[in-house]
């Protein structure tokens, strides 16, 4: 289960850092079009299409947030979980190592 979250997780971060870079080179991009004479016209629709990639980014590093809680409570859950399987173990071969004493 941690497997799936962690490459969940990478995906995400991943495509967060793509949409991240892709958005400062559009809207430098946009801004240098925005200089010229023309390229307002093809500068504002770019600066447009950034933002639409910094609003995706944005939400990815959320999404990539709750992914991440989510591995941390699994991690903490199976650590417990494990905890408590070695401390029964323990206990239960002690158990059966000492010698049972009668109250006759």
């Amino acid at each position: 289960m941690a497997k799936k979250y962690k490459k969940a997780q990478r995906a995400i971060q991943y495509s967060a850092d793509v949409l991240g870079s892709a958005t400062a080179a559009l809207s430098s991009a946009a801004v240098a079009m925005s200089l010229t004479g023309i390229g307002i016209s093809v500068g504002a629709p770019l600066e447009g299409i950034a933002a639409a990639f910094r609003c995706a980014s944005t939400g990815m590093t959320a999404a990539n947030k709750k992914v991440e809680n989510k591995v941390k409570k699994y991690e903490k859950i199976h650590a417990l979980a494990v905890a408590k399987q070695q401390h029964a173990s323990k206990a239960l071969l002690m158990s059966t190592r000492s010698p049972v004493m009668s109250s006759k």
